[in-house]
């Protein structure tokens, strides 16, 4: 049985890497030009840049009670506690956590 490209859509990662986005451009797909998708992948990003700062806040200690350092904590640890949860514990002075997030 040989299988066939059926569908004349792109993949939903084809248009964030980017040797693929002139192609995708070319094709003109209006998939990545929906304001939804392009919401969902801010809303990715911002999530990727907090799990990145959260990896490094540990060691700006002197920042403990910032009102940013407490926004950061309060809506990253959904997402880092059922994970912090799975992992095997190791070193005590970090966190491990966020790296294992993005």
């Amino acid at each position: 049985m040989i299988l066939k490209w059926q569908s004349k859509k792109a993949p939903i990662w084809f248009e964030s890497v980017p040797q693929y986005s002139v192609l995708a451009r070319r094709h003109n797909h209006s998939l990545y030009r929906r304001p939804s998708m392009e919401l969902i992948e801010f809303i990715i990003n911002v999530y990727m840049l907090a799990f990145g700062l959260r990896l490094f806040m540990p060691s700006a200690s002197s920042f403990s009670e910032h009102p940013i350092q407490r926004g950061l904590y309060a809506s990253t640890e959904p997402v880092l506690r059922p994970i912090r949860q799975m992992m095997i514990r190791g070193e005590p002075r970090f966190d491990w956590s966020p790296l294992f997030a993005i």
